[in-house]
Order: C-alpha cells, then sequence, then structure tokens
C-alpha cells in the first residue's frame, strides 16, 4: 500500500504537465526583435505553493477542497480575509519540503451581485452532497482526475463566463475551471545562480499580489 507522502507526490507531479512536458522545460522571454532561451530543467525549480479558486457556496468552497490536502498530511494555518477582493484564504503546510496549497474562495455573503448570484446558483444547484467526500483519497489518479475535472455542468458556460466575468472574473474563472489549479509559483531566490539577474535584466516584473 502506498504511503500518503508517495501519493502526495504523484498528486504534486500531475498537477505539474507544463514542467514535464519536453519542449517546455525552460524559462523564455520573447521580444520584439530578440528572443532569448534559459533552459532550466523541472528538478532544478523549486515551486514554492500552488494556488486553487474556489466559491464559498454550501458543499463546495474552501471546507471541500481542503479535505484532500488534509488527508495528505498538510495541516492548516491561520486563515486570512482579503477585504479588497472579497476573498478568504487557507494555506495548508507540510512538515516535509513541498510545496504548500493556498485555497481561497469568493467569501459568501459579500457579492457578487443578484444577477451573477443566480448564474452561480444554476451551477451549485444540483449539488446533493460535497464532491470530495466520494473521492478515494488514496488513489492518486482519482485525485488528479478530479482537480482537472473542469467546469460545472451547464448547458450555456460561455454566455454565463461572461455575464459573470463582468461582475467577478474570479466567480467566471470557478464556474468554468472549478478546482483546476490556478497558478503555481516559483521560489525565485533559489534559483541556480545566473538566473535572477538574467530575469531582471529582461523586465520579467515580481508579482507582489496575494489571493
Amino acid at each position: 500500500m502506498k504511503s500518503d507522502y508517495h501519493i502526495l507526490g504523484e498528486v504534486l507531479q500531475g498537477l505539474m504537465p507544463p514542467l514535464s512536458r519536453p519542449g517546455t522545460r525552460c524559462l523564455r522571454h520573447s521580444g520584439d526583435h530578440d528572443q532569448r532561451r534559459v533552459l532550466l530543467p523541472p528538478c532544478r525549480i523549486e515551486n514554492d505553493h500552488i494556488a486553487f479558486r474556489s466559491l464559498g457556496v454550501p458543499l463546495l468552497g474552501i471546507t471541500s477542497l481542503e479535505k484532500i490536502f488534509l488527508h495528505l498530511g498538510y495541516t492548516r494555518r491561520d486563515p486570512y480575509f482579503f477585504p479588497e477582493k472579497k476573498l478568504e484564504r487557507l494555506v495548508v503546510c507540510s512538515s516535509r519540503a513541498l510545496p504548500s496549497p493556498y485555497l481561497s474562495q469568493r467569501a459568501a455573503g459579500t457579492g457578487p451581485c443578484k444577477q451573477a448570484q443566480a448564474i452561480i446558483y444554476r451551477y451549485t444547484q444540483t449539488l446533493t452532497s460535497d464532491p470530495a467526500d466520494s473521492l478515494d483519497m488514496n488513489d492518486a489518479a482519482a485525485i488528479d482526475h478530479f482537480l482537472h475535472s473542469k467546469r460545472l455542468a451547464h448547458p450555456k458556460p460561455l454566455e454565463d463566463y461572461r455575464d459573470l466575468a463582468a461582475e467577478s472574473e474570479y466567480a467566471a474563472w470557478v464556474i468554468y475551471n472549478r478546482y483546476y489549479l490556478n497558478h503555481f509559483t516559483i521560489s525565485v531566490h533559489n534559483l541556480p545562480q545566473g538566473i535572477t539577474p538574467w530575469l531582471n535584466s529582461m523586465s520579467f516584473s515580481k508579482s507582489m499580489a496575494s489571493g
């Protein structure tokens, strides 16, 4: 029987297909008149955290997502609220040198408008149980499939996405992508020597945003 650590390793690997496909194993910057490439294999990249979005509605949200990572050995840290973005975030951490999942949700009772709420309701009204409760937490392939399963079912996804995005890009992203990984971050301070000055020279910007 596989250990939780082994299962977690397979899950994390499954979340990072761009880092494992031949032809994408590089950091690249393209300009109008030149294109430079620095080859950097995945084993040289340290992933600081992985971010997931969700909706703060019954049977979904952080309380659903966290079940996966708590089962695989992560522990909760203090939650945080971003009032400007109306987002709640929970970080779960591991005692091992592993990326931390950042789980966020659009805070319940803080919007969006009635039209957007009606769209969200159409996508979630059929839920009768937390989808994570029927997931085999000891099956890495099942977890990977679950986290890659896109789109809460509805017949007009593009129309609804556009209407919802006008009010909340965050909520629109979630109804289309569900629990799919939103982004991951590279620990720039631990990149091989010479990479960081190159990134600065090529005008890559550092993101200071959270949530």
